[in-house]
């Protein structure tokens, strides 16, 4: 989960690796859905592009 989260995170903001996995061990314990959702939004934006293309 969090090598999902540290690709979304960098996609979706323009932070380096080093800062993501920072932000997600900060909200590992605290902050599930808000991981879960950077996670989805980043997979359905994958998924759209490709059936697009």
């Amino acid at each position: 989960m969090e090598n999902r989260f540290v690709n979304a995170f960098c996609w979706l903001y323009g932070t380096t690796k080093k800062e993501a996995v920072k932000t997600y061990k900060a909200l590992k314990n605290n902050d599930i859905n808000y991981i879960n959702n950077i996670i989805n939004c980043f997979e359905n934006n994958a998924k759209k592009a490709f059936y697009n293309d």
